[in-house]
């Protein structure tokens, strides 16, 4: 029995849920597709939109209070539900799911306890509290959230790929639920979907992403920032531009109304003997060179997208935004990183305040 925190980004009328049935192993392989590595076991859904708090509304799957996940069947969409969520309310949905072998849920990296996420879980005596909306007991395990919800907003709509800097790991959550490096910037006004995966790679996306192309149909733009694992993984700056143009084909094949790219160049990647105080300090892994070669391929538009956020300009130091940030140019930010791969919630807050995820380009 989970409670997932979600915010309106307009005034909502009507809605669908998207209930997933797959997951990742950690090289972001995909698994629930009988094509692929494994099936993930049949399982039922009972599911209800949670507002305003304390008042729940069920939500229906081909007009039956429960939904069937079949083996094989990586997702299952909702009827249309009829509801009135201001613009800017916070709300929730309730899922009760019953598998034969577990469910399908997220670790514990995006749960906020603050804004009200639960998940009580257990072989057996879990009660259904989709309908009564009684307060859900949190096992402290994670919880378990749509893969999309489908709403009549006409606004620009997102899909945030890459891997753990995408996801946020190491990186806190904002008052509103948003980590990474690019949710806390576009979500206070856009719906998204994080799709970032920590280990995962634009090479390992492009073999294996089956499942995740069928949710580009509900984003109008994606935004990528995949690439430190494959450069880490001995992939050139050439293979990584080939994929990523492979990924941005592919985004505007089957996204909706045809698809907006836009690509964020890869912030730094350093050892430090100070733990990222300074930037005399650090240096830089034996990956620079293909690092500051595909950010240029960016910057000069030598690839597809129609647009890019310059985050390593923000924070990097150095040439080519080669080194993290030490206190320059915003003192109270420190440190930028704490293992000189993933910027720290300093850093994702300065990208905030920087303005360097520019919305004009996406609300277009």
């Amino acid at each position: 029995m989970s409670r997932s925190t979600h915010f309106a980004r307009n005034a909502v009328s009507s809605l669908q849920i998207v209930v997933p049935n797959f997951g990742t192993t950690p090289d972001g392989n995909e698994v629930g597709q009988s094509d692929l590595l494994a099936t993930f076991p049949s399982a039922t859904i009972k599911a209800s939109v949670e507002w305003p708090a304390g008042t729940c509304t069920q939500i229906k799957f081909s007009g039956s209070a429960t939904g069937n996940i079949t083996t094989g069947n990586p997702l299952l969409l909702s009827d249309s539900l009829n509801i009135g969520i201001p613009n800017g309310a916070e709300f929730w949905i309730r899922q009760y799911w019953v598998g034969s072998a577990g469910a399908v849920y997220a670790n514990n990296g995006q749960v906020d306890l603050s804004l009200g996420d639960a998940m009580h879980i257990g072989a057996s005596g879990i009660s259904d509290q989709t309908a009564s909306c009684d307060s859900v007991t949190n096992s402290g395990l994670g919880y378990m959230t749509p893969a999309a919800i489908v709403s009549n907003i006409t606004l620009p709509a997102l899909c945030l790929l890459g891997d753990s800097i995408q996801y946020g790991s190491n990186g806190g959550v904002t008052a509103l639920g948003d980590q990474g490096i690019t949710a806390p910037s576009a979500g206070p006004y856009f719906g998204y979907i994080n799709m970032g995966k920590a280990g995962d790679s634009a090479v390992s996306f492009v073999n294996n992403n089956t499942v995740r192309q069928m949710l580009y149909q509900y984003c109008s733009h994606d935004i990528n920032n995949y690439g430190h694992n494959d450069i880490a993984g001995s992939q050139t700056a050439a293979q990584l531009e080939t994929n990523t143009e492979t990924i941005w084909a592919e985004f505007t094949a089957n996204s909706l109304g045809g698809g907006v790219n836009i690509q964020e160049t890869l912030t730094p990647f350093t050892t430090s003997t100070d733990g990222w105080a300074t930037t005399s300090n650090q240096t830089v892994t034996a990956f620079q060179s293909q690092l500051a070669a595909f950010n240029t391929a960016i910057l000069t538009m030598a690839l597809g997208a129609v647009n890019y956020f310059d985050d390593a300009s923000v924070v990097g130091n150095g040439t080519n935004n080669s080194i993290w940030n030490a206190g320059v140019g915003y003192p109270a930010c420190s440190p930028w990183t704490s293992d000189g791969i993933h910027p720290y919630t300093c850093a994702d807050g300065v990208i905030v305040t920087s303005g360097i995820i520019n919305l004009a380009q996406i609300h277009r």
